[in-house]
């Protein structure tokens, strides 16, 4: 079986390459950058053997050996107290016993650093520490170098004293030399490592721009400024020559991983190369699949070769909230790119089911993948492969197999499509057994699955039955995973399955004074605080409620609630950067925000335009205030209130860039002339709108 989970990743190897991130519900993965210490971060020397043959590893040896002579020659010294007794007349003044004490300290605590430096930079540790380590250490270092110049001083005075030691006393010394001979080699310690680390010290390291960096620097951005034609290059050459190596190289596969998403969008410009690429990259994957399957790294370069078959289009939405998938509740349909004949993707998914046939390593990743991708190409092959998995696999199937983190996988792509073994067995052991499910660590990802996929009303409706349990909903609305609250909520709204019942009972369960609905809001934004009484909204309240204003149909309760909020009220939420995200996307995306535009929604915010304008966070919701006024009446209230603090507005990091938006100084001294501006750009936008709602009506009567 595969050994690291793909959603949570096996922490005792942290050698091995982070696997990709993958949502549950999409088949598209996000890897991320490898563990590969040597690509975390740069260094201002060379690492491992290669760092003797350097300037930096010559150094370090001599030092060593300096400071090795350096302790034998204090060592073997006399201790110095003859000294002090009788040069009592000697020009020395120092005390050649704390001395040699002295230097015996500081050359022991330098010789243990240098060794220390030595092993971190051959064994590659030092990429394990942070880069502020370089620095802190070269500065300990070039303080060493001083200490030793001043032993050095020390020293030569040492031997001085031992010289204007009168004779016979002069005869009880032993190695009368050691004093010198600690003196010369502490100066040519402090040389060296004065040397060593001042070349440190100016060598910065040098940023290093990899194939992975550059791919990875628009990571999110659709529209890349990448030249196409040079990611088609790219994957040519990994998947022309060496293509085994790359593979089986981590950080070479990190790459090849990450090109795999980005190349769909240029399948139209690219096809015939990018397919000729692929069909090396999949002859040498079923020649080794064998041994592939069984390693991390190379098992999800399979599982992103069967994925590309059938590509996802990435939404816009989801490159700025995490969340986005959750809380549009699966409304919006994926999209996929449907790939050419050309690419012969039933034989290849029938090869890659023979080679799974005939391996006896079981790797779940891979296997989910492949049976996802068959189930929406090639239905009647998702049969028979399932089938064939579960004879082979899961022949007594109990829900051990359903919480397992690694088989869980499987369970979760049998949910999206219609089988007997969806039908008959996973749906009876999840309603039999739900307890186990909504509060584990792995269960909740499939119960969050199952009702994502989830196209039978009677299921949910005795699935809610279950939840709106008294002690069950307590644990599910504070316990739960965020991520299954959230969906549970959505797929209520949308099958119309006691949505309102559902809120209601969500508002008896937070709100104290239940009967007053107006407080539900504020009392659903601090769900699950530590201190409710100083934590006026939580990251869960905030998406909680951004589910509910995401509905088509907004509740009694919701619209109640959000009508009846103060000013004051509406400002504390928009200076939390969670309760400005809240507000934009209330804007921007709720069907509750032109029914609460109408109902004096500006006016209540008279007194605050001025302090949210310049808080870091609420100045993004006043900017969206502004642009989504559909009245002059509505922005005549904005600039009105914050015309009387023109000077403070425009001198604000954040509220200047709000006047230049609003035009606030022409207000001030031609407020007639702004006026008709403005009402001639609310025609506009009113006249394209109008424009936008006719194509959209067209397009509609065409379908028909």
């Amino acid at each position: 079986m595969s050994s690291t989970d793909v959603r949570y990743p096996n922490e005792s190897n942290v050698g091995a390459s982070s696997p990709p991130v993958v949502t549950p519900h999409y088949n598209s993965t996000l890897p991320n950058p490898p563990n590969d210490p040597s690509s975390t971060r740069p260094t201002r020397c060379a690492t491992g053997v290669r760092f003797f043959t350097t300037i930096h590893g010559i150094l370090n040896i001599i030092i060593l050996i300096a400071l090795i002579c350096v302790i034998i020659s204090a060592g073997v010294a006399d201790n110095g107290r003859i000294a002090d007794d009788f040069a009592s007349n000697s020009r020395a003044k120092v005390s050649a016993f704390h001395t040699r004490n002295a230097v015996l300290v500081f050359a022991s605590f330098g010789l243990v650093l240098i060794i220390v430096d030595t092993i971190l930079h051959v064994s590659s540790l030092i990429y394990r520490l942070p880069t502020a380590f370089d620095l802190i250490f070269i500065i300990i270092m070039l303080v060493f170098a001083f200490i030793y110049l001043i032993l050095g001083c020390c020293s030569a005075a040492w031997e001085q004293k031992v010289r204007d030691i009168p004779e016979p006393a002069n005869l009880l010394i032993r190695h009368k030399g050691a004093a010198a001979s600690a003196a010369f080699f502490l100066f040519v310690a402090m040389i060296v490592v004065a040397i060593d680390f001042a070349l440190r010290l100016i060598n910065r390291p040098a940023q290093s721009y990899t194939p992975s960096s550059i791919i990875n620097r628009n990571a999110y951005d659709m529209h890349m400024n990448t030249d196409d034609s040079l990611l088609t290059i790219l994957f040519q050459r990994l998947t022309t020559e060496n293509i085994d190596d790359i593979i089986r190289d981590r950080s070479a596969c990190f790459i090849l991983e990450k090109l795999f998403i980005y190349l769909p969008n240029i399948l139209s410009i690219d096809n015939e190369q990018i397919l000729l690429g692929y069909n090396h990259l999949f002859e040498c994957i079923c020649e080794n699949f064998n041994d592939y399957i069984q390693e991390t790294g190379t098992s999800h370069i399979i599982a992103s070769t069967i994925s590309f078959l059938h590509p996802l289009i990435p939404s816009k939405d989801n490159n700025n909230n995490e969340y986005e998938e959750l809380i549009d509740g699966g409304e919006n349909e994926k999209k996929y790119i449907e790939l050419s004949l050309e690419w012969n993707i039933k034989e290849k998914l029938k090869k890659l089911g023979k080679l799974i046939n005939k391996t006896n390593n079981y790797n779940e990743f891979v296997y989910s993948i492949l049976l996802r991708t068959c189930g929406y190409l090639y239905n009647e092959y998702y049969h028979k492969l399932l089938n064939r998995i579960y004879k082979k696999y899961y022949k007594n199937l109990n829900i051990e197999y359903l919480l397992d983190k690694h088989s869980s996988y499987i369970f979760e792509v049998i949910l999206e499509f219609s089988s007997k073994q969806r039908d008959e067995n996973l749906y009876i052991i999840f309603i039999n057994n739900i307890d186990k499910f909504y509060l584990h660590s792995i269960g909740n990802f499939f119960f969050k699955h199952l009702l994502l996929t989830l196209n039978n009303k009677e299921l949910l409706e005795n699935i809610y039955q279950l939840m709106i349990n008294k002690q069950r909903f307590e644990n599910f609305i504070q316990k739960s995973h965020i991520h299954l609250l959230i969906t549970f909520i959505r797929i209520c709204e949308r099958f119309h399955c006691h949505y309102e019942e559902f809120i209601q009972h969500l508002n008896k369960f937070i709100n104290n004074s239940e009967n007053n609905i107006n407080n539900f809001i504020p009392c659903l934004l601090k769900l699950r605080a530590e201190n409710s009484e100083n934590q006026l909204i939580t990251k869960e309240g905030s998406l909680i409620v951004q589910a509910l204003l995401r509905a088509k149909k907004i509740d009694k309760l919701t619209y109640q609630s959000f009508i009846s909020l103060t000013g004051e009220q509406i400002s504390t939420i928009a200076c939390h950067p969670n309760g400005s995200y809240l507000l934009c996307q209330l804007i921007l995306k709720s069907n509750l925000w032109p029914l609460i535009r109408e109902k004096n929604f500006y006016n209540k915010l008279d007194k605050f335009y001025t302090k949210m304008s310049c808080d870091k966070y609420a100045c993004w919701f006043i900017t969206q205030l502004w642009k989504n006024a559909q009245t002059i009446e509505q922005k005549l209230q904005m600039v009105k209130n914050m015309s009387n603090d023109l000077q403070l507005l425009r001198s604000h990091i954040y509220a200047k860039y709000i006047t230049y938006e609003m035009n606030l100084t022409a207000y001030c001294s031609r407020p007639e002339q702004w006026k008709r501006n403005i009402e001639i750009t609310i025609k506009k936008h009113a006249l394209l709108d109008d424009l936008d709602d006719n194509k959209n009506k067209k397009k509609k009567k065409k379908k028909l």
